[in-house]
């Protein structure tokens, strides 16, 4: 698809990349769902920066179209996680926040979790648009493995809530996303990946360890795949 549209395509200062992924993957399991809340917001600033893919900052609107959750998303996390009875619809009423946020929750029926389906889904609203495949393949690995590793039985709540305790004045505050934190960044490669392949390939874009946009975000003009978008 991307050699198909790249001699036709433009990329606009404020386009964004949105994924879907299928709420079927944490499925009817409230604590799946509370360990990607506690997850997220303790990872986000790592997500967010390998979400730029070639660029080293986000598109100028991306506060206003894909807001950070980390700080909500954590105080929802620790008083829902103190429900003894935790339904799972009271959940996804509770984080549902608005749209414009790094994760939509709006699309989640929560009457069928447990069911594939294209209006059941989780969105990820904060990635710079790419015209190259290997870093939109990236995104959607990294997302699907995030899902699954919030599923699985080696979810590990005590190394994310001290990772937490670490960074939690640094949370929900974009400008801290565009740094580097690398111990945190192969703290979260070691918890998410099994294969040292998607370890490389995770560390290689979130490092920008490859050709980079000069500005750094977005131009203000439209560049086509003739007149590169990095270089």
């Amino acid at each position: 698809m991307c050699e198909l549209i790249n001699p036709w395509c433009e990329i606009g200062k404020n386009s964004s990349l949105h994924v879907h992924i299928g709420a079927h993957i944490l499925g009817d399991n409230t604590e799946s769902w509370l360990n990607f809340c506690a997850f997220w917001s303790t990872y986000e600033n790592i997500i967010y920066r390998f979400l730029y893919g070639n660029f080293l900052t986000g598109r100028p609107s991306i506060v206003e179209y894909a807001h950070p959750i980390s700080e909500d998303l954590w105080n929802d996390y620790e008083q829902l996680s103190k429900k003894k009875d935790l339904k799972l619809k009271d959940l996804i009423r509770k984080i549902s926040y608005d749209k414009y946020k790094a994760i939509n929750f709006l699309h989640v029926d929560y009457l069928k979790c447990n069911e594939y389906g294209n209006k059941n889904t989780v969105e990820s609203r904060g990635a710079n648009t790419s015209l190259e495949a290997p870093i939109i393949q990236n995104y959607i690995n990294l997302l699907v493995k995030v899902f699954e590793y919030c599923k699985s039985k080696n979810f590990n709540i005590e190394i994310v809530t001290k990772r937490h305790e670490l960074i939690k004045d640094k949370y929900n505050d974009i400008k801290w996303y565009d740094e580097i934190f690398l111990e945190q960044a192969l703290e979260f490669s070691d918890l998410v990946f099994n294969k040292n392949i998607d370890k490389l390939y995770f560390l290689k874009q979130y490092l920008k360890y490859f050709e980079l946009q000069k500005s750094g975000y977005y131009p203000e003009s439209n560049l086509t795949n003739k007149k590169k978008i990095y270089e």
